[in-house]
Parts: structure tokens; sequence; C-alpha cells
């Protein structure tokens, strides 16, 4: 009689517990384990997620820096002010895809979770609303 093992490499994304097992449930904390391959999956996600990110706010930058640009007739009546709030609102979450790119990059190399970045990438989205709100109640 051979025995099944359905252990494999988990680990806890609220204490960081790492280890070959077949439990489902942290040792520790009692949160759900995730496997190196479910961690890479959503490490790759967040790769697409931030070269969508990348991608789509780099064109419109491009778009809007040609249209509101210094040759030709603009169709742009803000301020200089408020064209650098635009711009860099924009640069902000441009760095929040390269963010969450480097953060599912690094998960889909080493099959964790690294806390360190991925707090990194939450507090740049909560910047990112903070001056998202900030510029809507001044404009």
């Amino acid at each position: 009689m051979t025995l099944v093992s359905n252990a494999k490499e988990r680990s806890c994304y609220k204490c960081g517990y790492f280890a070959e097992t077949s439990e489902t449930a942290c040792p520790n904390c009692k949160r759900l384990l995730f496997t190196t391959t479910s961690t890479r999956i959503r490490g790759t996600l967040m790769i697409l997620c931030g070269i969508a990110l990348m991608g789509m706010l780099g064109y419109i930058t491009l778009w809007a820096l040609s249209s509101v640009g210094g040759s030709g007739e603009s169709r742009f009546t803000g301020t200089q002010q408020e064209k650098l709030v635009i711009f860099g609102l924009f640069g902000l979450i441009i760095f929040f895809g390269f963010g969450s790119f480097v953060t599912g990059l690094g998960q889909v190399i080493t099959g964790r979770r690294n806390k360190a970045l991925a707090w990194a990438v939450v507090a740049i989205g909560i910047v990112i609303f903070a001056a998202a709100g900030a510029v809507y109640w001044i404009l």
C-alpha cells in the first residue's frame, strides 16, 4: 500500500510561515496557506496588470503631452499648475503599475510574497487615492 502525500511548499501571507506541508491552514495564525504555484499565478496577474497600467497611462500621457505642448494650438485651457497636477497624478499611477510589475515579478521568481513590496504598492495606491481626492476637491 502506498501513501499519497499532498505536501507542497506553502506560505502564509499574514505571518510569513513557510514550509513543505499538506496542511491548508497556518499553524501559527490559522490563516489560509498558499502554494508556491498559486502565488506565482497571482504574481503573473500582477505583472500583467502592471504592464497594462504602465502601457495605457504611458500612451495617454504621451497623447496628452502632445495636445498641451508648446507648439501649435493647444486645446488645454487650464493653468500651468493644473497641468502639473494632472501629469503628476499620471506619473503616480505609472509608478503604481511599475510597483505592481516588480512585486509580481518577485512572486513569480521566488514563489513567495514579499511583504515590504506589497505594502509599498498599497501605500502608493493610498497616495494616488488621496491625491485624486485632493485634485477633485481643489478643482
